[in-house]
């Protein structure tokens, strides 16, 4: 079975609602996300997807987007990995 790795630098873009008190996750920031729809090496840079928030993701202490939010992303950048060789150092 031969699987393909692939490396994609993604930005994220959540479908939250708005706060009554406006607030602002820094720039930089890792959220965790579960992808909805299918990535591949194939899609190309701009292409988006859905996602959804994985974890909490609070800021000082206040929850800013709640895990199960809905997210989109957008494929900055993409690669395959080369594949491995077939053969094994231990046979």
């Amino acid at each position: 079975m031969n699987q393909t790795k692939i490396i994609a630098v993604i930005a994220i873009v959540c479908a939250a609602a708005s706060l009554t008190n406006a607030a602002s996750i820094p720039a930089g920031t890792t959220l965790a996300v579960t992808t909805v729809s299918l990535i591949t090496s194939q899609d190309a840079v701009g292409s988006s997807f859905e996602a959804k928030i994985a974890q909490n993701v609070a800021v000082k202490g206040t929850v800013l987007l709640k895990a199960g939010t809905k997210a989109f992303g957008r494929v900055r950048s993409s690669r395959r990995n080369r594949a491995s060789p077939r053969h094994s150092l231990w046979s």
